[in-house]
């Protein structure tokens, strides 16, 4: 290759890394934007990289990066079932009526 073609290509590779970093500023921009804006809870950016990932088509791993938020948070499910302490309470509060919250809190840990 001869001097001018090397230094072609080298201003079409800056040309093209300039556009890259152009469209991803582009595409970043709104959803870091809305992110950023007011703090928001974790399930509230669950659910933007979830809104991210159904209207573009990049990985996930992009997505969680934008809004600054962790991969595995993504997959996490809990499986925490409080039906059985919302029992419990109500259990209590129909036998000791006007017993506190810290009584009741107390029956349940013991």
């Amino acid at each position: 290759m001869s001097s001018s073609q090397l230094k072609e290509l080298k201003s079409l590779q800056e040309e093209n890394t300039l556009k890259t970093y152009v469209c991803r500023f582009q595409f970043i921009s709104p959803y870091s934007q809305r992110c950023y804006r007011k703090k928001l809870k974790p399930c509230e950016r669950k659910n933007l990289v979830l809104e991210i990932l159904s209207q573009e088509r990049i990985s996930i791993t992009v997505a969680c990066s934008i809004i600054c938020f962790t991969r595995s948070m993504v997959y996490y499910t809990s499986c925490r079932n409080e039906q059985i302490i919302i029992e419990k309470l109500q259990e209590l509060t129909d036998k000791y009526l006007t017993r506190g919250f810290d009584n009741y809190y107390g029956k349940i840990r013991s």
